[in-house]
């Protein structure tokens, strides 16, 4: 068994693990830089204000330039828990943002009635392009969950390169494993 360390959020009751090797990295890392302040963990309502910032950003570092790092990200916001219709509408808005929005996209599956810790959630598990800073693209291969519970959406966004899945893909399924929403961890 892998050692890992955690992160622990106990205003949203949110727990994940990082396995050996990932790094955890500030939060604010992983913002867009249009948005500038930094998330408040001091109460609920500044974490949900802030729902753009992860509540948490963890990497591996490969050590190659010219692939996309794993990587986590964990955000939140409060939503109404959402009917079985509603998430199918909801999954289908979610694709068509992703083709909106993500050269050479790819939706390998999808499913809209997925659980995960127990909590209904979304599952996404697509591929795309982004360009590198050099301006060369470059491929990804990506997983994300939307769970809903207590009145609150999370997202779990885990990322990588397809080049390279087989170097980290038992350590996202050991992360994804690790979740537990709503259990007062």
């Amino acid at each position: 068994m892998k050692k890992a360390t955690s992160y622990y959020n106990e205003l949203i009751d949110f727990y994940i693990e990082k396995p050996e090797g990932w790094s955890f990295f500030p939060t604010q890392w992983a913002r867009t830089q249009k948005t500038k302040t930094a998330a408040s963990n001091s109460n609920l309502s500044a974490i949900m204000a802030q729902s753009k910032t992860p509540l948490l950003y963890m990497q591996r570092n490969i050590g190659r330039d010219n692939l996309a790092q794993p990587t986590v990200q964990a955000s939140c916001r409060y939503f109404a828990q959402p009917s079985r219709e509603t998430r199918a509408n909801l999954a289908a808005l979610q694709i068509q943002v992703f083709e909106e929005n993500y050269a050479n996209f790819k939706l390998l599956s999808h499913c809209a009635n997925s659980t995960l810790s127990n909590c209904p959630a979304l599952f996404f598990h697509v591929q795309f392009s982004l360009k590198h800073s050099s301006g060369e693209a470059y491929e990804c291969l990506s997983q994300s969950w939307t769970v809903f519970s207590n009145d609150i959406s999370y997202t779990i966004g885990l990322s990588g390169s397809p080049e390279n899945i087989n170097e980290y893909e038992s350590d996202l399924s050991d992360i994804i494993s690790s979740v537990a929403i709503g259990k007062s961890s």
